[in-house]
């Protein structure tokens, strides 16, 4: 008997689940579903349900494919992080897997450009710019720059708030004290 991860009580997800995970996948002409919502720091695509994060390859393979055996990790035979077709996806036990991808680093070609930024906006050259971020030439998203900007002005003007107010209760509560 083999066993298999549980990926615990998620399954079954239900419609609304389902479709928010469906939404953020779109086919690229190299038969990768790639997706475009959030990415972790290791570029693996993920999805928040029911409060905890889930790797988006691993919920399609087991939705469509099966359980993956305890031994096993998936393996992207794409060698893109981001793509969750199952078809793309290979379990291999973590030393197969090793070996595989440095395989794969010996022969790489250049990586080609990210078509969407982390939060899943279109990169163009009309929606992005490069900027130079500690000696690096990187380009920005410039939907995302703009949100930042906005969250980071609302911050400011909050804390300016404050410190505005903390100020007029202060100069109330000493012209309120009986001089003497």
């Amino acid at each position: 008997m083999i066993k298999c991860r549980d990926y615990r009580s998620i399954f079954p997800l239900t419609l609304a689940e389902m479709r928010r995970l469906l939404a953020n996948i779109r086919q690229s002409p190299d038969e990768c579903w790639l997706w475009t919502g959030y990415v972790d720091g290791d570029g693996y695509g993920r999805i928040c349900i029911r409060g905890a994060y889930w790797h988006v390859h691993r919920m399609i393979y087991e939705l469509m494919l099966g359980p993956v055996p305890l031994d096993c990790i998936l393996h992207h035979r794409c060698k893109n992080k981001r793509c969750c077709n199952p078809l793309h996806l290979k379990p291999a036990t973590r030393s197969l897997h090793i070996e595989l991808d440095d395989v794969h680093r010996k022969c790489r070609s250049p990586q080609p450009p990210q078509e969407f930024c982390r939060r899943g906006h279109e990169l163009t050259d009309e929606s992005t710019r490069w900027r130079t971020v500690k000696g690096k030439r990187r380009r920005v998203c410039l939907a995302c720059e703009a949100a930042a900007n906005v969250r980071r002005n609302r911050t400011r003007r909050l804390k300016r708030a404050a410190a505005v107010a903390l100020r007029a209760s202060a100069d109330a509560r000493s012209q309120l004290r009986p001089e003497g």
